[in-house]
Order: C-alpha cells, then structure tokens, then sequence
C-alpha cells in the first residue's frame, strides 16, 4: 500500500503572492496548464498573467483557460487572441 506525501501549504498574505505564485506554476508546468477562474479583468495583472499562459502555449504545452462568462463580463473574447493564435483554448462558462 503506498502512502501519499502530506500537503504544504503557505498563507498567501495578498493577491499580488498569489498571481506571482501562479505565473511560476504555469512557467514551471511540463505538460499542460488548466486555468480557471471567476473574475478576470485586462490591466495589472491580468495582462501578466495571460501573457504566461501564451508562453505555456508558445513552448507546446496544452494550456486550456475556464473563464465565468459573468465574473468576467467586461472582457471581451478578443483580448484571449495571442492565447488562441499559441494554440491555447478558451472556454466561456
């Protein structure tokens, strides 16, 4: 029977540690990216963060972003282009 290492976790104090903490998960990943979320918005850091997503995508990962049609209701599908031209997808819920 084999046993499952314990959890880390680390307290995230602020959301600029939390897309910073994401942006080095997605340029660390090997193999794919799933992103998805409630809320997005163009501007700092979204911006940031979209440009790591195309990068995944750029080197051949399979990056695939989940955005709530309603928590994102001010961007426009256009802003996913670099994203979907680097192979990424996007899918609205």
């Amino acid at each position: 029977m084999s046993t499952l290492p314990e959890p880390t976790y680390r307290w995230i104090h602020c959301g600029d540690e939390a897309f910073a903490d994401m942006a080095r998960a997605i340029d660390a990943a090997r193999q794919s990216v799933r992103f998805e979320t409630y809320i997005y918005a163009s501007g700092s850091p979204g911006d940031d963060l979209r440009d790591v997503l195309v990068r995944a995508a750029q080197r051949g990962l399979d990056v695939r972003v989940l955005l709530d049609a309603f928590g994102s209701l001010y961007l426009a599908d256009s802003y996913w282009a670099p994203l979907r031209a680097a192979g990424g997808q996007l899918r609205w819920f």
